[in-house]
């Protein structure tokens, strides 16, 4: 919509609803979609040398969180039988079973197809509103030389609550939410001086970033009250795993409540960070067929971070549950208490009843006061990058299949910023920047007069302290995800790409990877003797698979055009693979690969989308239908299993068959 000849505008309007495909007896329409978008934007022709292009979004999202399924895959870890604890449920401490059954509850092969079993604490909801603004001033200093400048800004607030981890049940065991809203802003500022020397010669790219951004976010862990029997805590006081043969066929008298996993720590937790980069990247032409490139950045960043912890007030909570006289106060400090009546009475639900009595909100308990931490630290690196790339004389190829070629290869070096991490009662500890150092060769080939193109890359990285999330627990035994670092690991492997015309009308698409992920040096603590004894043993986790990080995937693309009097119509098919993938994010889950692997992991799956588009002559107006998993393939998106600590296996589903109709009109 152009306003002027030096002042033109455009907007966009975008709408995306679908209803979600997992149902859930507390719940419904879980993964569905629902987003909103506006994109004005704005281009300037302040001059013949000067050019200002604005960007201005908001976006409104209003979904729901795919729920997913629980299965038990290590009955020893530690919130099962590691460290004899009972749940609300438990009328038998020697034959504790409370925990299981809840995962079991929503086990996706005792459920109907598509039904998830989450219960009605679940805070699915994804609400989320987004304002960016990003401005680019263009001038052109003269034919050679050209100043850029970029502003960007950015404002994320997502609604709580939300919740993001439990152990899969539908009883709120251990849950982990989002309260309140969390907010994210950046302003980001780019110089860019860009241009060439002697006659083009030399290209070249320099210039300075700067970022201020900050984030605020208040989380909730939180747990009920446990029970533990008289054998089992005296094991577990004298530092060994408890015992459950020891117990008696139901239980010892009298029995034991309280806080043995803490029950509520509710953290406040800012960031503000500013980075602060200074590159530059230059390529020499050095004739035809080969050209040089190198360059370097060099990048700082400054994070300080802010955690503010409230943890459940103990005493209080003894007080409360106390004055039901069928519970006499035993320890205030750790929060225990002794029932009057036995274990068949189900003494930890009548504890947990009370208390909710008396407490409303999504903190279950009085909190007592709030504990500060304070981190302020600077992270900074260079990294060089070099690039060769020779193209093939053209004389070579004359009378071969071969219509163009060239040959590269690349030394890169990569920086992830440190940061802090909070890592429960015990506050904030941080977490190394990681380190990347990329070799890449490969080579491109157009042939059968440019109607098929190849590409083929083969690299190896190494890194230095990857940031990986793992699982473990704090000073209090409460249950952390977390981040940590790797000391040294590598990536070896290959990809192509594929280009095929066969016919003017034809087109075949094809990628394929293969990727070697292994660890070099990757030390962690075990959790058992931690929770147990305060015993920190080193475990080596060099011998683990990669989380999430499949080793092959591949796609194949096929569409034809058909050229009509009414427009275009393209039948298009497309097939994706995805290997088998690993999804332990602890020691636990490692071990159990070695005696039920299909526990663990995802398994490998092939997706079929098919779709059928029609254009109009004046190329104003499309209309598409498509189907997506054509075959209504069950697969998994998504999956975290925790063997050592919850040892359960939580994943989620992808997307069943789904078709739908596009419509495109522009003005």
């Amino acid at each position: 919509m152009p306003v002027s000849d030096e002042f033109l505008t455009r907007l966009a309007l975008a709408s995306h609803r679908r209803d979600g495909f997992l149902r859930d007896p507390s719940s419904s329409n879980n993964q569905s979609v629902d987003r909103l978008s506006a994109i004005f934007q704005t281009r300037w022709l302040a001059s013949d040398a000067i050019t200002l292009d604005t960007m201005t979004f908001l976006g409104k999202t209003r979904e729901r969180f795919p729920s997913y399924h629980c299965s038990v895959i290590n009955e020893d870890a530690l919130f099962i039988n590691g460290l004899g604890i009972l749940w609300p449920g438990d009328t038998d401490p020697s034959n504790p079973s409370a925990y299981q059954n809840n995962c079991k509850a929503n086990d996706r092969d005792s459920l109907p197809d598509l039904v998830t079993n989450q219960g009605s604490t679940q805070r699915q909801i994804k609400h989320q509103d987004t304002l960016m603004f990003g401005a680019t001033l263009n001038w052109e200093l003269n034919e050679n030389h050209s100043l850029k400048t970029i502003l960007g800004y950015r404002d994320a607030i997502k609604k709580g609550p939300q919740q993001t981890a439990d152990e899969g049940g539908p009883e709120a065991f251990l849950r982990g939410i989002v309260l309140d809203d969390a907010d994210q802003e950046s302003l980001t500022l780019e110089l860019q001086l860009n241009g060439q020397f002697f006659d083009g010669a030399v290209e070249y790219a320099t210039g300075v970033f700067w970022q201020d951004e900050f984030k605020s976010e208040r989380y909730l862990l939180s747990s009920p009250l446990v029970g533990v029997d008289a054998i089992n805590l005296a094991q577990l006081a004298a530092g060994r795993v408890p015992d459950a043969s020891l117990i008696p066929p139901g239980g010892s008298a009298p029995p034991i409540v309280g806080a043995l996993v803490p029950l509520d720590t509710l953290q406040d937790f800012d960031i503000d960070g500013e980075t602060l980069a200074i590159f530059t990247q230059a390529t020499w032409h050095i004739n035809e067929q080969f050209e040089l490139t190198l360059g370097g950045r060099y990048t700082e960043e400054d994070r300080q971070s802010e955690l503010i912890t409230r943890t459940s007030d103990l005493a209080a909570v003894t007080d409360i549950v106390s004055a039901d006289p069928r519970f006499v106060t035993l320890d205030p400090a750790m929060g225990l208490l002794t029932y009057s009546g036995v274990w068949a009475e189900d003494p930890i639900s009548l504890a947990n009843d009370i208390l909710k009595a008396s407490v409303s909100g999504e903190v279950g308990s009085p909190l007592g006061a709030p504990v500060r931490d304070y981190m302020d630290s600077t992270f900074k690196e260079f990294t060089p990058m070099a690039s060769g790339s020779w193209l093939v004389p053209d004389a070579w190829l004359d009378g071969s299949f071969i219509s163009s070629g060239m040959a590269y290869a690349t030394w890169s070096n990569g920086f992830k910023s440190g940061f802090h991490e909070p890592s429960g009662v015990d506050g904030l500890l941080v977490v190394e920047p990681e380190a990347l150092e990329n070799r890449e060769i490969g080579f491109k080939i157009d042939a059968l007069e440019h109607s098929l193109r190849v590409n083929v890359a083969l690299y190896s990285m190494t890194f230095e302290n990857m940031q990986l999330i793992t699982v473990g627990l704090d000073s209090a035994n409460s249950l952390v995800v977390t981040s940590q670092n790797a000391g040294k690991s590598m990536i070896e492997g290959g990809e192509i790409e594929i280009l095929w015309l066969p016919s003017p009308e034809m087109l075949v698409s094809l990628t394929y990877s293969n990727n070697n992920y292994k660890f070099l040096e990757f030390e962690d603590v075990a959790l058992t003797p931690l929770a147990v004894s305060g015993e920190k043993v080193v475990l080596d986790r060099s011998d683990e698979e990669f989380a999430v990080s499949p080793r092959q995937s591949a796609s194949l693309g096929v569409q034809y055009t058909i050229v009509s009097d009414i427009g275009l119509i393209v039948p298009r098919f497309d097939l994706s693979y995805k290997g088998e993938t690993y999804m332990g994010f602890d020691d636990g889950s490692w071990e159990v690969t070695k005696t039920n692997p299909g526990a663990v992991y995802a398994d490998d799956y092939i997706l079929l989308d098919a779709r059928l588009s029609w254009t109009n002559i004046n190329d104003d107006l499309s209309i598409a239908a498509y189907v997506k998993n054509l075959t209504d393939e069950r697969y998994d998106i998504g999956a975290v299993a925790t063997g050592e600590s919850l040892g359960t296996f939580a994943r989620v589903l992808g997307e069943p068959r789904f078709y739908g109709v596009e419509v495109r009109k522009t003005f």
